[in-house]
């Protein structure tokens, strides 16, 4: 009768954790400045915010974040598809250090071409 016990609250534990977690995810939407030529599916890569999967058509990406919206996330996002109009409810200073990944990769493309 206990296994069956622990069983049954392990299950529900399980349950309750994974209620938790899906919960806390939000959809994020990114407004891009320059929108992508064709629907396409970008990895945002960080080492301190993480990985995810980007879902980008015209000028807006949207993703599923088990965490909120940062200055980092949008960053990595930027690094991939060039300057954020909007992040989320990131604010003006927010975008400012996000699009300073764009600015950067833009000034080492020109660099490269010349």
């Amino acid at each position: 009768m206990t296994k069956i016990k622990f069983a049954v609250a392990t299950v529900l534990a399980f349950g309750l954790l994974g209620g938790v977690a899906m919960a806390k995810s939000t959809t994020v939407n990114a407004k891009l400045a320059t929108p992508v030529a064709a629907e396409t599916q970008v990895v945002a890569r960080s080492a301190a915010a993480g990985s995810y999967i980007w879902s980008c058509v015209g000028d807006t990406c949207t993703a599923r974040l088990p965490v909120a919206p940062t200055a980092r996330l949008c960053r990595a996002l930027a690094k991939e598809v060039g300057t954020i109009v909007s992040f989320g409810d990131l604010d003006a200073d927010g975008l400012a250090r996000c699009n300073s990944a764009s600015a950067a990769a833009a000034s080492n493309t020109a660099v490269a071409q010349k």
